[in-house]
């Protein structure tokens, strides 16, 4: 889409991407987060269609598979709408899971919500706002796209990001995930490969630990 609009600006292949920036005494914020979990995943939980929004059973999978690995401290976003499951799921889902630390950031106002994102290692998501707000941070996002498809234009954008689908035949069932899922359940969540994205978050945080060692 980014794109599309630059080439309607007669300004094609210049391969600008949206950016947000945080002010210095935000950075600093961030800054004493990402030292204090420097492992931190952030979790953009819900979308604005429910279609869209990623089932607790795969984040318990990814969770599971990561928490296999390496410790792993949860940030978990979402909007005032998400908190009864949020909370469900950390309650239920993640109960005796070993390993794993959670904060949960539901209804933040939108710079707070920022310099939360941005203390993140690595930030995982629906096809979202949550998504593209972490992307244009540059936070390395990972977006896990269902009934939407990322060759429609709105995969996150960053040079460290990436989209996941599983390439069922049945997705896009809707430019922007709307529609009511018509099979018995949504298998285009269902047949996404857990372990790629683990592969891919823990690249992520091996890049974040290079990055992190005296040149």
């Amino acid at each position: 889409v980014v794109d599309a609009y630059l080439e309607v600006a007669g300004a094609p292949g210049m391969g600008v991407r949206p950016r947000l920036y945080l002010s210095e005494s935000e950075q600093d914020r961030a800054m004493a987060g990402a030292r204090e979990n420097p492992r931190a995943m952030g979790v953009g939980w819900g979308a604005k269609h429910p279609t869209k929004s990623v089932p607790s059973d795969l984040w318990k999978r990814l969770i599971l598979s990561l928490s296999d690995q390496t410790p792993l401290h949860l940030d978990i976003f979402g909007l005032q709408s998400d908190n009864e499951d949020i909370g469900q799921f950390v309650r239920h889902d993640l109960h005796g899971i070993g390993g794993i630390t959670v904060e949960t950031f539901v209804g933040l106002p939108l710079r707070e919500a920022m310099v939360k994102m941005s203390s993140c290692g690595v930030f995982v998501s629906s096809d979202s706002g949550l998504m593209h707000l972490a992307d244009a941070l540059g936070v390395p996002s990972f977006g896990l796209f269902g009934p939407t498809h990322p060759a429609l234009g709105f995969a996150p954008a960053g040079e460290r990001s990436r989209a996941f689908h599983a390439g069922t035949w049945c997705s896009p069932c809707h430019r922007h995930g709307s529609a009511p899922c018509f099979r018995e359940r949504r298998f285009c969540f269902d047949e996404i490969d857990v372990a790629v994205i683990a592969d891919a978050v823990a690249g992520a945080w091996q890049d974040l630990d290079r990055s992190a060692q005296p040149q």
